[in-house]
């Protein structure tokens, strides 16, 4: 079904800017997708990060959503992926990419996102790629980094599925203990469950 008219609901998530909702979501039910979180840290040969690499893997539903319509011949599909990254990126800035970082329990100023990227994957996902850098590099042995992922909205739900998505390099993948993974419930909206999903890499 072609998509009618703007949601503004969506317009609070990664995607918002290019959706429009359908009939049955105008009648009030609701519209919930899922994302698949990937990340590696970025770190000089000194094991101070500079950046996060993020990977968002859309669900195949709402990967149609955004692509309802859009032109992915062979001529055109280069062009359309970087116009949709682009529209993509904006929606993710206004909500800060859902993602806090915090060492020590002190949250890490971010530089503006210039290094991204959206593909089509396993046929019919979205996939958008992008770097997180850190205003000021910082030292990651004798610390502990944690990556706060949530979504204030309750639309989507954007896990790492399990501590394996947080991607190490070294020195950090022989200095620091495994990564661990917590979730939590910060509260209810329209009946949706409001979560917030921690990656902690502890480097003490």
């Amino acid at each position: 079904m072609r998509l009618t008219r703007l949601s503004q609901k969506l317009l609070l998530v990664a995607s918002a800017m290019l959706l429009t909702a359908t009939n049955s979501f105008a009648a009030g039910s609701a519209f919930h997708y899922k994302l698949d979180l990937t990340a590696r840290l970025v770190t000089t040969e000194s094991a101070e990060l500079t950046a996060v690499q993020m990977s968002w893997l859309y669900d195949e539903g709402l990967s149609q959503t955004l692509m309802d319509g859009e032109d992915l011949s062979d001529e055109n599909r280069a062009a359309t992926l970087q116009k949709r990254a682009s529209d993509i990126l904006s929606g993710l800035k206004g909500m800060d990419y859902f993602t806090t970082l915090k060492l020590d329990g002190t949250e890490l100023a971010l530089r503006e996102v210039t290094q991204y990227n959206l593909n089509l994957v396993e046929g019919a996902r979205l996939q958008m790629n992008l770097t997180l850098p850190l205003e000021t590099s910082t030292a990651m042995q004798g610390h502990q980094l944690e990556i706060i992922i949530s979504d204030e909205t309750a639309v989507g739900l954007a896990t790492f599925v399990d501590p394996s998505h947080l991607k190490l390099d070294e020195p950090l993948k022989s200095s620091c203990k495994a990564p661990t993974m917590t979730q939590s419930q910060m509260g209810m909206i329209d009946s949706h469950v409001v979560m917030s999903e921690t990656m902690t890499l502890d480097c003490r």
